[in-house]
Order: structure tokens, then C-alpha cells, then sequence
């Protein structure tokens, strides 16, 4: 089987527990928006980013910016929603831009387990990490549980997922994000050691 992958970070949140937006954020020398970049990259065909106010660092990587079609913020799902849209005929690979610690083989881990009709997720253990891979076509159920007000990813990949378990290595840590200072500091750690 063939298809295209094309990916989609999620740089669209509005960062509360952060304070400022994660796009942004400087982990080692590099912003957590550039480590993602470079991750995805070489693993998928076309490359955009989900924000409805892109930042000056969003901006400046010169990849298409696709904002909600569906307005009031309604979360990630929406930007998801948007990135297929964006590419109706392939499958689109959807990352949080605050997972800095990417697997080299994120992508082919997820389509190994495609299923059809459903996305396949990435799954840490301790709940999910927002890594996951859509066929095309789903853009019509994100976009009627949206208009149900229904905003949470967890739930929707309960109807429409399906888990694909990566744990942590010396070089990957799916299931690590940056929410706070906090976090920050450990992933500043983690790069020393």
C-alpha cells in the first residue's frame, strides 16, 4: 500500500500553564518549534503548522500556517481538523509542538499499525502522548463532534483510534511534555545527561 504523509504540528494552544507560547520556548539552543521540525522533516512529505496567531517564530520557518476552520479555540482537534482538510487525499501525522524528544521513528511505528477508517495514536503508558496519524477522510467526524462541543482528543480517539504503545529510550520520550518551568528544567536536565 502507498500513501502520502504529510505532518502537522499543533502550535495553535494558548499556553496558560506556561505563561508564554511554547512555540517559542528555547530547550538547549533551539526553540521546542524547531526541535519538532527537525523531527518530522525527514519523516514526512509536506510539513504546515496549526496556529490561529502564529507567533514570530512560527512565521519565520516559512511552512504554511493553517488556522481552524472552526472558530472559538475549540483545541487540538480542531487543528487536526484543519491539517485535513489542508490534505484531503493523504494521511496527516499531528504532533504537539511541546513533545521534545520526538521518536526518529515515529511515523513508521504509527503506520505499521493503520487501521482503516481510524487514526492510529501514540501511546506512553500513562495515557497518550498528542502524536497521532489520520487517514484521510475523517475530517467530517472531527468536524460533527466539534460542532457537538465535543473538544476532548482522548474521547474522540476512543470512537476513532487506535493505540500504538512507544515507550521511553536514551534518545526518545514520547510521553514528555512541556507545560510548565517545571517541565522545562527536567527537559534542560535531560539533555546534560
Amino acid at each position: 500500500m502507498t500513501f502520502t504523509i504529510n505532518g502537522l504540528i499543533l502550535a495553535g494552544g494558548r499556553s496558560q500553564r506556561m505563561g508564554t507560547d511554547k512555540a517559542n520556548i528555547v530547550l538547549a539552543g533551539k526553540t521546542l518549534l524547531q526541535r519538532c521540525i527537525e523531527s518530522l522533516r525527514p519523516q514526512v512529505n509536506e510539513l504546515a503548522i496549526s496556529s490561529n496567531e502564529p507567533s514570530a517564530a512560527v512565521q519565520s520557518c516559512h511552512l504554511p500556517v493553517l488556522a481552524d476552520r472552526i472558530s472559538g479555540y475549540p483545541g487540538p482537534l480542531a487543528g487536526i481538523h484543519a491539517g485535513l482538510c489542508h490534505w484531503p487525499d493523504d494521511y496527516v501525522l499531528s504532533v504537539a509542538v511541546d513533545l521534545p524528544f520526538l521518536p526518529a521513528d515515529l511515523v513508521e511505528r504509527l503506520s505499521r499499525a493503520i487501521v482503516p477508517g481510524k487514526c492510529c495514536y501514540a501511546n506512553t503508558g500513562d495515557g497518550h502522548a498528542l502524536a497521532l496519524l489520520c487517514p484521510p477522510g475523517l475530517h467530517e467526524a472531527l468536524a460533527e463532534a466539534l460542532e457537538h462541543n465535543q473538544r476532548s482528543v482522548k474521547n474522540w480517539l476512543k470512537a476513532h483510534g487506535t493505540a500504538v504503545h512507544f515507550e521511553d529510550t536514551e534518545t526518545s520520550s514520547l510521553g514528555f511534555n512541556i507545560n510548565t518551568p517545571e517541565d522545562l528544567a527536567v527537559a534542560e536536565a535531560k539533555l546534560k545527561n
